[in-house]
């Protein structure tokens, strides 16, 4: 059966049978004469010769691993080449996209820029127009009060509550601080502007509080008198007992010792009381004071012996009169229970600390009976901050 070999992709076939031929005459050169008889009694073969010689060079040909690199690098070669091709037409697309945005952008400025010159325009006309704000003036603290509150723990939350708790504030305004009081003893009472000073580096305002006689029910900022405030500055209302030289001597202060005062103001009741309309006052009941939610307090025994000795002794009170006194404002505060909501909630059963002129005080309270007993009475000079006594 004859074979045949087949040439794919169009390739010519190899030129075999000449090399064939080629070497028949140089065998036949070799045997001394040339005779071409020798080389032509191979030629009816050369047929067969040439059709194996061109398929076995086809074969080495197809196989050879050189031209398998060439193949693939050629492809990898049309893939980039498709692949940039995509990229080209993405990145026309997104000329386009750009250039239709920029359009739309224009268009929309120009529209804004119409309508600000028709607001201005309209301000102008009808004389809205509104000036802006310079800045804000640098506070400067007229004095500082010392007061019977070391701490914030049983500081009242209103002065009223306390009127015996006293207070001194010396101004420092001006070369002579006593000129700028001149006329300030006609009046009965003073408003104090202060700065809440002990708020913490750390504290943030925000627009909810949690006022202590809600039980933890938010209100807005605003319609509370919470320290924690935008602008930490807060308002109060004491009694001027009397000036001298420079210092005013106040009762019924609800200030920590050492806060700063930016301002003295008298009390007028005609302006500072709506008397002509008061029937237009109002007051949510939650603001105001309440006679059920005020605790009985009293004096444990050796809170008495203690008391006892106190005036027995040659010491005394630092703003107040007598020890009597100090007690009397003691129990008025504690009254008004000025534990937190997180000291009534978490700290239920402990005692309580309580820092008033130069007592250091321990006290407990009963929720349930609506009742507070002072446990322990102790000179503060005398005692570590925070030592509960045994």
């Amino acid at each position: 059966m004859e074979r045949s070999c087949s040439f794919p992709h169009g390739r010519r076939p190899p030129r075999v049978g000449q090399h064939v031929l080629l070497i028949l005459v140089f065998m036949a050169s070799q045997c001394g004469t040339f005779r071409p008889s020798i080389a032509f009694t191979a030629l009816p073969i050369l047929p067969e010769i040439v059709r194996q010689g061109a398929c076995t060079a086809l074969r080495m040909s197809s196989s050879h691993p050189q031209n398998a690199q060439t193949a693939s690098i050629a492809a990898e070669l049309t893939a980039a080449k498709q692949e940039l091709a995509r990229h080209q037409a993405a990145a026309r697309e997104q000329e386009e996209r750009i250039r239709v945005l920029a359009e739309e952008l224009r268009k929309q400025q120009g529209k804004d820029s119409a309508a600000r010159g028709e607001q201005a325009q309209t301000e102008e006309a009808t004389d809205l127009s509104q000036p802006t704000p310079g800045p804000l003036p640098s506070l400067t603290a007229v004095g500082t009060i010392k007061t019977c509150f070391p701490t914030k723990n049983g500081c009242p939350r209103q002065g009223a509550i306390c009127p015996s708790s006293a207070g001194q504030l010396r101004i420092s305004f001006g070369n002579n601080p006593q000129h700028s009081l001149d006329g300030l003893a006609d009046f009965s009472h003073v408003w104090l502007l202060f700065l809440f000073h002990d708020n913490g580096a750390n504290f943030s305002p925000r627009a909810k509080v949690f006022p202590p006689r809600l039980g933890g029910k938010p209100k807005g900022v605003f319609s509370t008198r919470a320290p924690h405030r935008p602008n930490a500055i807060g308002l109060t209302l004491c009694r001027l007992d009397r000036v001298h030289a420079d210092t005013l001597f106040l009762s019924g202060v609800d200030l920590i010792d050492g806060t700063p005062i930016l301002d003295v103001k008298p009390y007028i009741p005609a302006y500072d009381y709506p008397q002509y309309q008061p029937e237009t006052i109002r007051c949510p009941a939650w603001a105001l004071p309440s006679n059920s939610s005020s605790l009985s307090v009293s004096l444990s025994p050796h809170a008495q012996d203690q008391l006892l000795a106190l005036q027995n002794s040659p010491q005394r009170p630092s703003l107040l009169s007598t020890w009597e006194e100090a007690v009397e404002g003691l129990q008025a505060v504690l009254a008004a229970d000025p534990r937190s909501v997180y000291r009534k909630t978490k700290c239920a059963g402990h005692k309580y600390p309580l820092y008033y002129d130069r007592l250091n005080v321990w006290s407990e309270f009963d929720d349930a009976a609506q009742h507070v007993t002072i446990v322990d009475l102790a000179l503060r000079d005398n005692v570590t901050e925070g030592a509960v006594p045994t």
